[in-house]
């Protein structure tokens, strides 16, 4: 059965849910850590476009510290990307499987242990 809308109006148009990711800083413009000689963030942005039609990107810079699973203390700077995503398109296709797919794959371009994202109202991290 398909989700009430809690609320309708003619001006508004709903594109689907919201995405956030994050990708390092120190990775994200190299083309070492991209594929076809573009770089991960260029790779992304046409991912998002080619799939969802759009894609925000923030310009200030999100910082993060973590402990990994040895509890050693990680801190790295990431490019913030923003996108909305609908479950599934026109076709049948499961966008979210495709996206988490994707992120994924540029987590093992990346040659980092995860990507972490947003999904919805969910907060994940997506292994290479």
């Amino acid at each position: 059965m398909a989700a009430k809308i809690p609320w309708e109006h003619p001006k508004v148009t709903r594109i689907g849910r919201p995405a956030l990711v994050l990708l390092p800083m120190r990775k994200y413009d190299s083309v070492e850590f991209g594929r076809d000689g573009q770089t991960p963030d260029a790779l992304f942005k046409q991912f998002c476009l080619d799939t969802f039609g759009a894609i925000s990107i923030i310009s200030s810079h999100v910082k993060g510290d973590w402990k990994n699973d040895r509890q050693c203390l990680i801190s790295d700077t990431h490019q913030e990307y923003r996108v909305s995503f609908l479950r599934s398109g026109f076709n049948g296709e499961d966008y979210l499987d495709i996206f988490i797919n994707f992120l994924s794959q540029l987590a093992g371009l990346m040659q980092e242990e995860c990507i972490y994202a947003e999904l919805g109202e969910e907060s994940v991290l997506i292994s290479a």
